[in-house]
């Protein structure tokens, strides 16, 4: 891409999240308001159709009509078509497939939809700062979007027609919208819990470093599923431990990809190691599920053991295949959420990188949450 179309591109992505207010008639009131309909159009960061990458139930998707539609298609056992889903990040293939799921019953569909719209919605604009910032700006306004067609998550009245400024008007429900705006309720609720919540709080802080020498409660070991020690991070750990770990390793009966086991740290400076088995990289949407199970795993298993402090390679991202960038979404988005979800436990968190670039991909991706 040369500059120009660089320069357009960032243009028009500001263009998107840019906020334009107008009313909405409700009774006898006039409110605020502001509509969406397409992703590429002015307020389109507020459509499902739009571009953000999240991690939920230890996957990543491309945008929330993917976790939506991908949902859809497994609430019916139709897995194949939510593979296929998860096969390309095209949002009007998500809907085509999706609308195809063999056993599609309505009633079940109407009752579970605005759960898991919820749930895509929350994971889109906690894990996209720029987004979330751009939610929060709109204000106290009324959310709509507006399509002509489509009478349940629109207001079944186009960008264009007054109708839309009139909520006794709309022919649909704008279920899209009002779950937009809970979300922005629910955000505004977290900031200030956060300025009054006075719990201790975790940390989260990248390194270049050698992990063998950092002197932690705990360092983490991408060991193999023998636990026999390996090559890479798993190699050094076992020769900076000495003979010990491998023969305390030998009475563990090895361990499955996702889950973690600890031992003792011996000649180490940190006290314990605990050992988690990352997946091989194969470029399915399971990669994901089973990377996000090593971090949480583990730090589980720290909290169990009054680990107070910890450091995580990169898993997998050496032999293993899983590009650094994915690999480094997938850590930073389960630590954080882990940390949330654990407010009253403090513990530090260091990803420790095995080089500069590491530790930038790391770095912007925490400064994007943060």
């Amino acid at each position: 891409m040369d500059k120009s179309s660089s320069n357009k591109s960032s243009s028009n992505m500001r263009a998107r999240i840019a906020i334009q207010h107008d009313t909405l008639k409700i009774g006898c009131k006039t409110c605020g308001a502001v509509y969406f309909h397409l992703p590429e159009e002015l307020h389109g960061f507020l459509s499902n159709w739009y571009p953000s990458r999240f991690v939920l139930d230890g996957m990543q998707f491309s945008s929330a009509e993917q976790y939506i539609m991908y949902r859809k298609c497994l609430t019916f056992g139709d897995t194949e078509s939510a593979k296929k889903v998860l096969g390309t990040t095209d949002p009007a293939q998500h809907q085509a497939i999706a609308q195809k799921a063999t056993g599609y019953h309505d009633k079940v569909w109407n009752g579970l939809r605005q759960v898991i719209l919820m749930r895509a919605l929350t994971a889109k604009f906690t894990q996209n700062e720029e987004l979330r910032d751009a939610l929060l700006r709109t204000g106290e306004d009324y959310l709509v979007e507006c399509a002509h067609k489509d009478k349940v998550w629109a207001c079944g009245e186009g960008l264009q027609d007054e109708e839309r400024r009139d909520i006794d008007k709309w022919s649909g429900k704008n279920i899209l919208g009002f779950a937009l705006m809970e979300v922005r309720n629910m955000l505004r609720m977290q900031e200030i819990s956060s300025e009054l919540d006075p719990r201790p709080r975790g940390t989260i802080t990248v390194q270049v470093n050698d992990i063998t020498t950092l002197a932690v409660d705990a360092i983490v070991n991408a060991a193999n599923r023998s636990l026999l020690g390996g090559g890479g991070v798993d190699g050094a750990i076992h020769r900076a431990a000495g003979p010990q770990l491998v023969k305390e390793c030998a009475t563990l009966g090895g361990c499955d990809t996702g889950e973690a086991k600890i031992t003792q740290g011996y000649k180490l400076p940190a006290k314990w190691v605990i050992h988690t088995v990352g997946p091989v990289y194969r470029g399915k949407g399971t990669d994901a599920e089973l990377l996000s199970h090593c971090y949480r795993n583990s730090l589980d298993l720290a909290m169990e053991n009054n680990i107070h402090s910890i450091a995580f390679p990169a898993i997998s991202t050496g032999v293993y295949g899983y590009p650094l960038d994915e690999a480094t979404a997938v850590a930073v988005s389960t630590v954080k959420q882990w940390l949330e979800d654990h407010r009253d436990y403090a513990i530090d968190v260091i990803f420790c990188c095995f080089s500069q670039k590491a530790y930038d991909v790391y770095q912007a991706c925490l400064d994007k949450t943060e």
